[in-house]
């Protein structure tokens, strides 16, 4: 079943009304069956969802971001972002794919772990260079790229680290999602290369390669 990423509620409880008549069910059961015909598993879980939504938009209307009295951490994820999970079910693995958008950001992930998603206007009015832009020239700028972006702030007079920054993001995103973000963060709009990247160099720089033997390699 396809979830509808925006219902509308008030679609909801009518269709909730035709229910109750058609299988003479009271007004909850109702609820519950007319938000799971839209992929919601309970009329909670929709109604917690749309809540949450609308206080992130108010948040980003209303609240926007205030570089003079706050300093940034942005976390950013690929736009296509999936995550998988490995399950052994009477000897077989079983793997489940789950989009990190529809799954998890959609579903308030941001703020609970203290964040709040980015829209693509307010990334685009940050004017972030990507990682191998230019600051000179012909610019590549972040929301060219299609990342999606999750802030955490904090006040300005305590101003954000790469230590505490990378000590939050192993507490609070890779013990749900596991290292499924960007090796770079943003620290006041500045790009950071963070530990999966310093991960990936360590690596580099133990590699042993092999030395050219011609009755090996051939050439």
């Amino acid at each position: 079943m396809t979830k509808i990423a925006r219902p509308s509620i008030s679609k909801v409880k009518s269709r909730a009304k035709a229910i109750k008549k058609e299988k003479k069910i009271g007004h909850m059961k109702a609820l519950e069956v007319a938000a799971q015909e839209i992929g919601y598993p309970s009329f909670h879980a929709l109604d917690t969802y749309l809540k949450r939504l609308k206080q992130n938009e108010f948040s980003a209307t209303i609240n926007p971001f205030n570089p003079d009295l706050q300093s940034s951490l942005l976390v950013v994820f690929n736009d296509d972002l999936e995550l998988f999970d490995y399950k052994e079910v009477e000897g077989d693995f079983i793997t489940t794919r789950k989009s990190f958008q529809e799954e998890y950001l959609n579903k308030g992930f941001a703020e609970r772990i203290g964040a709040r998603l980015l829209t693509v206007d307010e990334l685009q009015q940050r004017g972030l260079i990507a990682p191998g832009g230019s600051e000179n020239g012909d610019k590549d700028y972040l929301h060219d790229w299609g990342y999606i972006c999750i802030e955490f702030v904090r006040e300005k007079d305590n101003p954000w680290t790469i230590e505490d920054a990378e000590k939050l993001v192993i507490e609070q995103v890779e013990s749900e999602i596991g290292r499924n973000y960007r090796e770079f963060f943003y620290l006041d709009g500045k790009l950071i290369n963070n530990h999966i990247s310093r991960a990936w160099d360590a690596e580099w720089d133990n590699y042993v390669d092999v030395d050219y033997h011609p009755a090996i390699d051939g050439y």
